[in-house]
């Protein structure tokens, strides 16, 4: 079986997340990322980089306002547009959800244009024999502004999952797809052994690695440690939804010792926030 090439597209602005995907996905055999840091050697042609995209089986755009203000992040959505097909290829890693506003969308046009009419205002000032390729920014900045709009429409039109899930659901994505084979998914007792190194890294601190591990562990094999660690975390989050849902799901386990865990946890957390709020 062939790797599947996966092209990552992201913001230095977002380099974090960009490090936490990239690292999730390079134990697998089965995966080649692309990410511009590894792949770009020192001169290279960024710009032939950036236009590699078109043999990539899949594409991560990790979409936030630094993103959708780059020029050279929007030069690849402008490529990738380019085929008829991309929005079968494309896992958007949506980190402000407000893009889907469609005023914050009118936004990104309007700093389009302005881009491009601050160029413009600047060329014709310059003769044109003198251009070289400035030219062709300005084209560019006038495809950006006339896509946008296009692309954040379709954005918005699908499901994503929430930026913590995004590995673990393109994960399912591939296998459920048959591109990658059962064995190479990790396995639940190898998946149990990596949530715990990665408890015992972090200590008291949260980390994306660790929910990542632990929603794997609860969606895929409803582990309850891996579903206690997501009730702690909304707690923390005070996501008053998913502790309702987690809550539920965990004591009609039929596993009693996680029934028993869940209402131990559920009791403790209560006895903090009526104290919490017997204090005002």
């Amino acid at each position: 079986m062939k790797k599947i090439r996966i092209f990552l597209s992201y913001c230095w602005d977002d380099d974090k997340i960009a490090d936490n995907i990239y690292d999730y996905f390079r134990g697998n055999p089965n995966v080649d990322l692309y990410r511009d840091k590894f792949k770009i050697r020192a001169w290279d042609s960024i710009k032939k980089y950036m236009q590699s995209i078109h043999g990539m089986d899949y594409i991560i755009l990790i979409i936030s306002d630094s993103y959708l203000k780059s020029a050279n992040c929007m030069y690849e959505v402008l490529e990738m547009m380019r085929d008829r097909e991309y929005k079968d290829r494309i896992f958007p890693a949506v980190i402000n959800s407000e893009i889907y506003n469609p005023i914050n969308k009118a936004t990104y046009v309007e700093f389009w244009q302005e881009k491009f009419r601050e160029l413009q205002e600047k060329l014709n000032n310059i003769y044109a024999q003198n251009l070289g390729d400035l030219g062709k920014e300005l084209k560019k900045f006038q495809e950006i502004s006339s896509h946008i709009a296009e692309f954040l429409d379709m954005v918005s039109d699908m499901n994503n999952p929430k930026i913590t899930e995004i590995t673990l659901r393109i994960e399912q994505r591939l296998y459920s797809e048959g591109l990658m084979p059962e064995n190479t998914v990790c396995l639940y007792d190898q998946l149990r052994e990596d949530f715990k190194k990665v408890r015992r890294r972090d200590g008291r601190n949260i980390s994306y690695e660790a929910e990542t591990l632990a929603r794997k562990l609860w969606d895929e094999y409803h582990d309850g440690g891996g579903g206690i660690y997501l009730l702690d975390l909304a707690r923390i989050r005070n996501d008053q939804f998913e502790i309702e849902k987690l809550y539920f799901d965990l004591i009609m386990s039929a596993d009693v010792q996680i029934r028993d865990t869940a209402r131990r946890w559920n009791k403790k957390w209560r006895q903090v926030n009526d104290e919490f709020y017997t204090g005002f």
